[in-house]
């Protein structure tokens, strides 16, 4: 059986709350489990705490994403890797909720 991806409005959701955290200073691993205790829809909420805990045992983002690859796309995947790589993980977040806003938007017209 496939899962599907995490909804698009969720991952723009994701994508801006944790850019905005980790620029604000917050810790990566609080920024996660606020975002995930925020979230309505069940799947995302555990699927984020889950990651939490990956990255609180030492785990880069990247790598927990990896674990949950079914539900995030493979370019959200790659990109955190570049942004965690350089330094700029807030401003590759911050791009990709708008890439992501951009195609819901494109999907909707």
């Amino acid at each position: 059986m496939f899962a599907a991806k995490i909804r698009l409005p969720l991952l723009v959701q994701v994508c801006q709350s944790l850019s905005t955290m980790l620029e604000a200073g917050v810790p990566l691993t609080k920024s996660v489990t606020t975002i995930a205790k925020r979230m309505r829809d069940g799947r995302c909420r555990r699927t984020l705490q889950e990651i939490s805990a990956e990255i609180e045992r030492g785990h880069d983002l990247e790598s927990s994403l990896k674990q949950y690859d079914r539900y995030f796309p493979e370019l959200f995947v790659d990109m955190v890797h570049i942004g965690e790589e350089t330094g700029t993980l807030p401003e590759v977040l911050s791009a990709l909720g708008k890439h992501y806003d951009q195609i819901g938007q494109l999907r909707r017209d």
